[in-house]
């Protein structure tokens, strides 16, 4: 088994574990949210970091959906009213390619009008696909997202370098 093999399985076993853990206890709070569960992506500017990016797209069309779950509830400063969330994107990738992902987010305020989180989940694009022989990637997305009081707001993604130098890539979050 290849090391690509072993790390995706044991991201998807902590994942598994995790999620177990979660939906066995009282941890997630579902009445917390008091609208806004579902969100549309409208996927748009990426910037990759590498410095030969001629041929790359750096406009990636696409939309997404989010379904909100509800907030954990925790003794701890860190998981205390942590958004999490089901989520789900298909997007015209660098190449100009169909990829896809889904997966897990969880969010929670940093100050008054910006929200942090982190993307968790598998991605599908033909580019990595022929690198790796893997279909499905694990990935984990660390982004900002605006939170002001009305139903458009910006989140900012940042792909670390795994098979390319790392890219910010920006969407619109659609709430109704």
């Amino acid at each position: 088994m290849s090391i690509l093999n072993k790390i995706l399985f044991t991201i998807l076993g902590l994942m598994t574990l995790g999620t177990h853990q979660l939906l066995g206890t009282d941890l997630v709070k579902y009445s917390a949210l008091k609208s806004e569960y579902f969100q549309l992506h409208i996927n748009g500017q990426s910037n990759h970091l590498s410095t030969n990016n001629a041929e790359l797209n750096e406009f990636n069309y696409g939309l997404g959906l989010t379904y909100n779950l509800g907030e954990l509830m925790s003794d701890t400063r860190i998981l205390n009213k942590v958004v999490v969330s089901i989520e789900a994107d298909i997007y015209s990738d660098s190449f100009s390619e169909l990829g896809y992902l889904f997966g897990v987010s969880f969010q929670r305020r940093l100050f008054e009008k910006l929200d942090w989180g982190v993307n968790i989940g598998l991605i599908h694009e033909k580019s990595l696909q022929e690198k790796s022989d893997l279909y499905l990637h694990p990935f984990l997305f660390p982004y900002l997202q605006t939170n002001f009081d009305h139903p458009v707001n910006v989140r900012i993604l940042y792909v670390p370098p795994v098979l390319n130098e790392g890219i910010f890539a920006a969407q619109l979050i659609v709430s109704f």
